[in-house]
């Protein structure tokens, strides 16, 4: 009876390890390019991506992993899938995410940075023209109708004049980027108007905005220098400012 109890006790032991050997074989392995490897229960092999579970949580979410950065996944029945580097993510991102716990590449995140940047540098390409003239609403001084001529006399600092409809103007610009179609502060001096016509000159910053083709806009601001019979006239008995809003908008062509 004893040498009975005895050899079931081996059985039970011997189909103990057999049990946890078929366990830990029933695992499906992930090799990463990188080297790491993922226990998973792999769910769908996909044209770009790959579809798994985690082996140690049955009920977890499906995880999604891109096929270019995986170097091969070794089955639990022995068979292994090497891919090539045919592969490509480019689409897999499109796919609709099955659980906000879903493992994405950061390729993704980088192809997009790149894209906006390159769009941004595309937007911001310099000019290499040193000279442009610049023509439009309140330009040349702040005639109604007025044109400037600006060149860089080094890399970023430009000097400008022009004249209007009864106006004059000079400005000293400092731009962003050494080129000519970049963004810039200025110093502007505004006069308007001559002899009895005459309204006010002003002097102060201006932010200009350029577009890498034709657009531009100018905004600041001006402090009073001369007051003319027009202005006499247009504040008589009122209290007149002694700061004033400096605009402009218009067109500018690189020479």
């Amino acid at each position: 009876m004893l040498k009975i109890k005895l050899n079931l006790s081996k059985v039970i032991a011997i189909a103990i390890c057999l049990a946890s050997s078929v366990t830990m074989s029933a695992q499906d392995i992930i090799v990463m390019k990188n080297g790491n490897e993922i226990q998973a229960v792999v769910q769908e092999v996909g044209v770009e991506v790959v579809k798994y579970k985690k082996y140690d949580s049955p009920n977890s979410p499906i995880y999604i992993k891109i096929k270019s950065e995986i170097f091969m996944i070794k089955y639990e029945n022995g068979s292994k899938d090497v891919f090539s580097e045919e592969a490509t993510p480019a689409t897999a991102v499109k796919q609709k995410r099955t659980t906000v716990n879903q493992e994405i590449s950061p390729y993704n995140s980088t192809t997009n940075s790149q894209q906006v940047q390159g769009v941004f540098n595309f937007m911001q390409e310099c000019r290499e023209e040193r000279t442009s003239i610049n023509a439009g609403l309140l330009m040349g001084g702040g005639g109604l109708i007025g044109a400037d001529f600006e060149f860089l006399a080094s890399k970023r600092v430009g000097l400008q004049l022009g004249g209007g409809i009864g106006s004059l103007g000079f400005g000293l610009n400092y731009h962003f980027k050494p080129c000519i179609n970049s963004q810039f502060i200025s110093i502007q001096y505004f006069h308007q108007g001559f002899g009895d016509d005459h309204y006010a000159s002003y002097i102060g910053p201006m932010y200009v905005f350029r577009a890498k083709k034709l657009f531009q806009f100018g905004i600041g601001f001006g402090s009073v220098l001369t007051k003319g019979p027009r202005w006499e006239k247009t504040y008589a008995g009122k209290e007149d400012p002694s700061i004033v809003l400096l605009i402009n908008a218009g067109m500018y062509f690189p020479l």
